[in-house]
């Protein structure tokens, strides 16, 4: 061998041994697949290659050699199949056989008549592999050709093919990373945190390796990036709300007032309309902002909301409040107003409202009672006034080895919330022994204000009321745990009044379990090791006025609850309630006649709801479908939606009218709690908009682990180019 020509050898590991005389042309034919050519390799670059230099010797004219290369080196040619087979044209309907010169080619029919690029439409493959077909059809191009082809043969227009081949067009550029950070924003507003919280997100999952958000030039972290994020979310949960909108044939309206951190007064906004499953939904509209809250001003911004997305003012069919005077005033009040847009609508004042307004009043001519609260109010504010005086009486709760408190907290009522009541009778129940010998301890030591506290703790009245209260709220809590359901409907505000009447009607007669305890816990004027003030008269005192408080409050009860308040709601629930139709057919004849030809005078005639004639004659019909069905009401009527539309479209109407009427107006006040989640104090700053679309995202969007980040990500790209 020539001295002038350089021998090198790959290392084992890296495949087969190759020598070549002079290094003009160097080849290493290894798993790796290096290529070097036309180059002069230094040592340097040998040992980065991991190439040995076998035998070194110097020589000026080294390029001037000629190159050898053996033939058995040399890549063999790739094999290409042109035979064709006829079941292509059943595996790939898209596909066409194509002569030219002697020689059979596959073209794609389906891209070519869409005039895309790729070389399956424009020259076609001589490759005929089943392989080479399946790569085509996973493309970019034949995948929009297969969607213009598939929007053809249903006879759609040229514009919804355009918009459906871009929507395609954004979907298959949504890439991993996108969806990953649509995915981060989501997260990020679902749970109420900062926006400036994002970017901290990202950097975690990056350090955690998350293989999607490795690549730094496909991060938005942009503060105009992250704000379109947001948009594209809630533009996705927007177009959802809408088109469940557009398809209910009438919508219930919700709303109430509020007044947020930064003093301004906000309008909640919620709808209730049917879905495409037939079944009753509430939706949060939007947050708008009422500078005065006078009913005109709220009247136009409801008009002015209507508007924007394109809700026809007719479909308008119930609206729901508190009650205030704004909204239900009978000259100028909101409702009346709206009348003016909608003839049809009907007012409904929140159930849970009224409850809490009925239970409130029914104490407030009984001294009593009222003592009671604000002696309540005192023992909460001091001790928690007073850090040193709470832990005293902590410390003195577990000295006592209390088996009732697991941690002691005590209670506020509130006093514009009587049913607040509850949980602060309850504390004071629990830890009653450990506040006896607390406050005894600092009267001992002067202290006035213990003094008067424990005066109050020592009467037998405080501790027969407690017990008292706690029966009596257990059961009218329970009713208001009830009417706080979204979805409540008629029948069980009906079922739950009327039961909870009859129990209060027991309790004056019997007396309830907690009450019962306490009396039989007073033996020789104490009271679980507390020494009471007990005599006759206290407890004829108490006996009066928890039998005046019990009247007080049914009579409250059923006067606010009467059937006129909810009238037309009433008169559908006798109409439509499967368990109220009679099963022998004499009674059946006449069920609810009156209550339909009320409800025909209501939405018969002028207002169109109804043709009442044939409402009239369809209706013994109806009596006998509702009677075979062991439904609830609801149930009843989303039955009747699903499956007579065409058969009974006057009950129809009047069953969707039910389903979309709000009995409550709770899910205001919930709204209210998560806007103060959302602007506190520290985040004063946030736009109204950007709080709307937060509260939109909490309130409707899914679970995070069921989100789907797509639908976001395309109208994400459609904002504008993005990088790919």
């Amino acid at each position: 061998m020539d001295a002038r020509q350089h021998i090198f050898q790959m290392p084992t590991s890296f495949g087969h041994l190759k020598y070549y005389c002079g290094i003009r042309t160097i080849q290493i034919n290894a798993k790796f697949g290096y290529s070097i050519s036309g180059v002069i390799m230094s040592q340097l670059t040998l040992e980065k290659l991991g190439i040995k230099r076998k035998c070194v010797e110097s020589c000026s004219n080294i390029e001037n050699e000629s190159e050898t290369v053996c033939d058995s080196n040399q890549k063999k040619s790739k094999r290409i199949r042109t035979v064709w087979n006829d079941s292509w044209f059943r595996s790939f309907p898209w596909i066409e056989k194509v002569n030219e010169n002697d020689n059979v080619k596959a073209m794609c029919s389906w891209c070519k008549l869409s005039k895309r690029t790729n070389s399956m439409a424009t020259n076609g493959s001589p490759n005929l592999q089943s392989s080479t077909f399946s790569r085509h059809e996973n493309t970019k191009d034949h995948l929009l050709a297969a969607e213009a082809h598939q929007a053809k043969k249903k006879n759609t227009t040229v514009k919804q093919v355009v918009e459906t081949i871009a929507i395609r067009e954004n979907e298959l550029e949504c890439d991993a990373s996108k969806e990953a950070q649509v995915n981060t924003m989501y997260y990020i507003a679902k749970e109420g945190q900062p926006l400036n919280q994002y970017n901290k997100v990202l950097k975690l999952q990056v350090k955690n390796k998350c293989r999607d958000l490795q690549d730094p030039t496909k991060l938005y972290t942009g503060e105009d990036s992250k704000t379109e994020l947001l948009d594209a979310i809630n533009a996705t949960l927007e177009e959802k709300i809408d088109q469940n909108i557009a398809q209910s044939e009438f919508i219930g309206l919700i709303i109430d007032e509020s007044t947020d951190i930064t003093v301004f007064k906000k309008l909640n906004v919620y709808v209730k309309c049917v879905d495409s499953a037939n079944k009753s939904v509430i939706f949060f509209l939007d947050c708008i902002n009422v500078p005065d809250g006078k009913a005109d001003t709220i009247v136009c911004e409801i008009v002015k909301l209507f508007e924007k997305k394109k809700i026809p003012m007719s479909k308008l069919i119930t609206l729901a409040s508190d009650g205030a005077s704004v909204m239900t005033g009978r000259k100028n009040g909101v409702g009346v107003k709206l009348k003016e847009y909608s003839p049809q609508l009907i007012q409904i004042h929140c159930v849970a409202h009224k409850l809490a307004l009925a239970a409130g009043q029914a104490c407030r001519d009984i001294p009593l009672l009222n003592d009671y609260q604000h002696t309540l109010k005192l023992i909460y504010r001091y001790f928690s006034n007073s850090a040193v005086r709470y832990n005293e009486l902590r410390a003195m709760s577990d000295i006592m080895e209390d088996e009732n408190i697991e941690f002691l907290t005590l209670k506020e009522p509130a006093s514009f919330r009587w049913l607040s009541l509850e949980g602060a009778v309850r504390a004071i129940l629990d830890c009653y022994p450990a506040l006896y010998n607390t406050l005894e301890h600092d009267a001992a030591k002067g202290n006035p204000d213990a003094k008067g506290l424990l005066t109050k703790l020592k009467n037998v009245t405080f501790v027969l009321v407690s017990g008292f209260l706690k029966d009596v709220l257990y059961v009218v809590c329970k009713l208001s745990r009830v009417f706080q359901r979204d979805l409540i409907d008629v029948e069980t505000v009906t079922l739950m009044i009327e039961s909870t009447i009859m129990k209060l009607k027991q309790l004056k007669n019997v007396n309830g379990s907690e009450l019962e305890k306490v009396y039989s816990s007073i033996q020789d004027d104490v009271y679980r090791g507390a020494k009471l003030t007990d005599r006759e008269q206290l407890r004829m005192q108490f006996q009066n006025s928890s039998s005046q408080y019990l009247e007080q409050l049914i009579e409250n009860i059923e006067t606010r609850f009467d059937k006129q308040s909810m009238k037309s709601l009433q008169l559908l629930n006798v109409v439509f309630r499967p368990a109220g139709i009679p099963k022998n057919v004499t009674d059946l004849e006449s069920h609810g006649e009156s209550e339909l030809r009320e409800l025909c005078e209501l939405y018969g005639g002028e207002s169109g709801v109804i043709d009442s004639d044939r409402a009239v004659a369809d209706y013994f019909q109806l009596k006998i479908i509702l009677k075979s069905l062991n439904m609830s009401l609801s149930d009843a009527c989303t039955h009747l939606l699903g499956n007579y539309r065409d058969v009974f479209p006057d009950f129809v109407r009047l069953a969707t009218v039910l389903l979309v009427s709000p009995i409550t107006s709770v899910a205001c006040e919930r709204g209210f709690s998560v806007h103060n989640k959302v602007k506190t104090k520290g985040r004063a700053r946030l736009k109204h908009d950007t709080v709307t679309k937060l509260m939109r995202v909490i309130e409707e969007g899914p679970a995070i682990e069921v989100f789907d980040p797509k639908p976001a990500v395309v109208k994400f790209c459609e904002m504008k180019n993005r990088r790919k």
